[in-house]
């Protein structure tokens, strides 16, 4: 199965699923329920995007990672605007954050993990120190973090030379579905929350509906890695969905920190752009190494 066949299932699937997710989706919008026909929606372009862009080669999944480090440095820029900086703060944060990926780009196949690593781990380390305990942190801490975890995403896609694979694709749409499941299973099934002050909305129920939704959608699109074993699939898929989930309370830390719900109100309901990208930073860090540790590239 070739790269471009691949990439031909991958569409064919996500335009599927979602399609058969809609009715019930409908019926939860007309019980007062909209987020996931909101959520639903958000990833029936999304998912679409990384699978042809991922399948157009290095160059064009590139730019992708581009564009949403350019959206996550606005919103991070807008965090704070009563302050009247800005512009500066865009500056600031496009600085720290857009040329973490470029330099995985330039490198790649050689991906310069141990920089990359250190610059995806600031904001957590920050958030220890005292002189920000109760307060927000800066916005080039947080720009760091972005460039680095998307960075990772790039080193990813590197693994595809020479095979006929697409290790971004599979990994994305494992986060993905855990992403949706997870915060649509929360919300439908009354469930103690581990989480209340962090993750109101995410119940037990949630991240463990999320995590094994996530791992049906690793077998389910499992041929875009071939070589993987039905073990290999069960862990990968088991690794990425508990990373994002973890992704996704530290970036809820981050914005209790700052007095933010979401990151902006871009995606309507659904957040901002890095609302969606939280997930992703963490689980593109994890999957790169599970990969890179256990021989499987």
């Amino acid at each position: 199965m070739g790269r471009q066949d691949i990439a031909i299932g991958a569409l064919e699937l996500w335009l599927l699923l979602p399609a058969l997710g809609v009715p019930f989706g409908v019926w939860q919008y007309r019980k007062g329920c909209p987020d996931f026909i909101v959520n639903l929606l958000v990833w029936i372009i999304l998912i679409p995007l990384v699978v042809v862009f991922s399948s157009l080669g290095l160059s064009a999944f590139t730019a992708l990672v581009a564009v949403a480090c350019i959206c996550g440095c606005l919103e991070l820029a807008g965090l704070d605007p009563a302050d009247g900086k800005y512009g500066n703060k865009i500056l600031v944060a496009l600085a720290c954050s857009l040329p973490i990926p470029l330099l995985a780009f330039w490198f790649s196949p050689d991906f310069p993990w141990l920089p990359i690593l250190l610059a995806l781990s600031v904001p957590f380390w920050a958030l220890l120190l005292p002189r920000f305990k109760g307060r927000g942190i800066p916005v080039w801490t947080m720009a760091l973090s972005i460039g680095a975890g998307l960075a990772f995403w790039i080193g990813i896609h590197s693994f595809n030379y020479g095979t006929d694979t697409n290790y971004v694709l599979w990994a994305f749409s494992v986060v993905a579905v855990n992403d949706i499941l997870a915060a649509v299973l929360g919300k439908m099934i009354r469930s103690p929350h581990p989480f209340p002050t962090l993750s109101p909305n995410k119940s037990v129920v949630g991240y463990l509906g999320g995590m094994g939704s996530g791992v049906v959608a690793g077998f389910l699109i499992s041929f875009a890695l071939p070589h993987f074993g039905t073990s290999q699939i069960f862990t990968a898929s088991l690794l990425l969905a508990v990373a994002g989930s973890a992704g996704d309370l530290f970036a809820s830390w981050i914005k209790r920190r700052n007095n933010v719900k979401d990151f902006s109100r871009v995606l309507m309901t659904m957040g901002g752009v890095l609302d969606r990208l939280d997930s992703l930073l963490a689980a593109g860090c994890v999957f790169y190494f599970y990969i890179t540790f256990t021989g499987l590239s």
